[in-house]
């Protein structure tokens, strides 16, 4: 859609200018006519826009996503068509993007990478969970908006959610060609099951591709390098990436084996939800994430520019260590050395004259007292002691408990953190518990007795234990007949399994006769009754007209054909 002199409106919403085009559309940045509140506008373009299935099936993806209450996930308003153009109103962001970020930077931060992955994360299960797979998860639909609340400072912003599912779901002939460069231009973070060009896409695929972006982030490069997209779709299937730590050796090791595992090429080796991946980032070294923040201008590309500029946030700021300069190191020494001939100099004894006048010995110098050791300087661990009571008051229990813990091993005796790790253990023991109701009534029998058994390890007041012992008591009953019924069922199988090894290899119809009649006893479900009638009708056809009348009413018709000889 070609940019007009006059504005255009979308529904109460005038176009200012324009942002932004693509292969697909155009975004535009616009203000309500009412309320004054300034939105982005993408409007889709070209064949997309007149593929009426498309446009319903874009709309209904739109609603979708927009039912996805999560603060990493762009705000959608409302979905609208005007004059054949479909669009959809979004919230105005101002920030920059992650790609924009790496292009400048290169390799980030660990801790930083770790953070931005953990949001992206959360962001896919919130969408993972209403069943929108994202499809085209890479940096440039990953927007950074400064936000001090963050740890780190910048708040993640996943775009474009369910379009390229919508494109990957199948087009029209038209519609497809206009789009496959949008889906083909970056194969970079395509899983191996897209490059298959498989239709059945599921929520690892975007585990694949966040994968991708997280082993960019902590390197600087991406994991498969091609000059051609032929060459990268076939290293996608079929060629391992490079270790993390091999390209970024400071890199964790559990990171390492993170990204290994969210660039598995079959997906049924991969961590399967995005949840498990945000639990895991969560407990890689959160301390080690507060001591090497530094505070750096924000570099911010700004989606509008009339927007003002947000200044940076303040950080956590750990100083870096001083490196001395070699030159400053080489003078001190040379001037080490020239003090050190000169006091020499004046210590050496005068030389004797012709009259042999001696020297009168020196005086004895005092032996220096001995230095004590110096103590090893005390760690600050009140930053850490901070963001564990944030996290506590947010809810984040474990979080808040991993750093309390690693206050406590720096310092025991300190005060705040023994109260915080009671007020954590407290809280952790008392939704402990609530998961075991939860699992009682859900006879999840093995999670309730974890459950069980972790309780007395958090806390050690008696009324948290009680409760547990009686949610435990209650079910106990129901538990053991569960297992017992379990082990029942297990046994049942083994020889079930065995009768039909039996039947399988006998060797003499007699044998399989009476292989077929123990398992009718056992699990008539599991007869293979032709095999059995067969071997009945050649061993005593009278003892084959019994088992016919055992098997299903369906099939008794046409295993009397099998024993055509009449009943005796």
């Amino acid at each position: 859609m070609a940019e007009t002199s006059q504005p255009r409106a979308f529904g109460e919403y005038v176009v200012d200018r324009e942002l932004g085009r693509g292969g697909m559309g155009v975004v535009y940045a616009a203000t309500h006519e009412a309320l004054g509140k300034r939105v982005a506008i993408k409007v889709l373009l070209g064949e997309v826009s007149r593929d009426v299935e498309l446009i319903e099936r874009f709309k209904n993806e739109a609603r979708a996503a927009s039912a996805i209450e999560h603060p990493s996930i762009v705000e959608i308003h409302t979905v609208g068509q005007v004059d054949g153009a479909v669009y959809i109103v979004m919230e105005l962001l101002q920030g920059e993007s992650l790609a924009t970020r790496l292009k400048a930077k290169g390799a980030i931060l660990v801790a930083d990478a770790i953070g931005l992955a953990r949001q992206c994360a959360n962001a896919l299960d919130a969408a993972h969970r209403v069943g929108i797979v994202h499809r085209d998860l890479k940096p440039d639909n990953v927007f950074l908006v400064p936000d001090i609340e963050v740890a780190g400072g910048d708040r993640v912003k996943l775009l474009d959610f369910g379009i390229a599912k919508l494109v990957g779901d199948g087009l029209t002939a038209s519609a497809a060609r206009t789009v496959t460069g949008a889906i083909l231009g970056t194969p970079h973070y395509m899983s191996p099951e897209q490059c298959e060009g498989a239709r059945e896409v599921d929520a690892r695929s975007d585990l694949y591709s966040l994968g991708c972006m997280l082993f960019q982030m902590v390197t600087g490069r991406l994991p498969f390098q091609s000059a051609g997209i032929g060459g990268l779709i076939g290293m996608h299937l079929h060629v391992a990436p490079p270790t993390l730590r091999s390209v970024r050796p400071d890199a964790p090791e559990e990171l390492e084996e993170l990204v290994s595992k969210l660039l598995a090429k079959p997906r049924e080796e991969r961590i399967q939800t995005a949840a498990e991946v945000a639990a895991s980032l969560a407990a890689m070294s959160p301390t080690a994430s507060l001591s090497r923040m530094v505070v750096r201008p924000q570099q911010l590309g700004i989606v509008d520019a009339d927007t003002p500029t947000v200044t940076a946030d303040s950080r956590l700021v750990v100083p870096p260590k001083r490196r001395v300069p070699w030159l400053v190191i080489g003078a001190g020494t040379a001037v080490a050395v020239v003090a050190f001939v000169i006091l020499n100099r004046e210590s050496d004894p005068p030389r004797l004259t012709e009259t042999r006048q001696t020297v009168p010995d020196p005086e004895p110098r005092p032996i220096p007292t001995p230095t004590p050791p110096r103590e090893p300087p005390t760690i600050e661990v009140t930053p850490e002691l901070a963001v564990g009571q944030r996290l506590f008051a947010e809810g984040d229990l474990l979080g808040a408990h991993k750093l309390v813990r690693y206050v406590l091993d720096h310092d025991p005796k300190d005060a705040r953190a023994l109260a915080l790790e009671v007020a954590v253990t407290t809280a952790l023991a008392k939704q402990t518990n609530g998961q075991m109701r939860v699992a009682a009534a859900r006879k999840k029998f093995d999670e309730l007795a974890a459950h069980h058994r972790t309780v007395p390890t958090l806390t050690q007041d008696p009324a948290l234990r009680s409760e547990a012992d009686a949610i435990w008591r209650r079910a106990r009953p129901e538990a053991e007949k569960a297992n017992t019924d379990r082990a029942r069922a297990t046994l049942d199988a083994k020889r079930v399994a065995g009768t039909l090894y039996r039947i399988e290899t006998g060797v003499t119809p007699l044998l399989v006769a009476r292989a077929c009649s123990e398992l009718i006893s056992q699990d008539p479900t599991k007869v293979p009754w032709k095999a059995c009638i067969l071997a009945a009708c050649r061993n005593d056809p009278r003892i084959a007209y019994v088992m016919i009348n055992r098997a299903p009413a369906a099939e008794r018709l046409q295993l009397m054909n099998i024993c055509p000889e009449p009943r005796k």
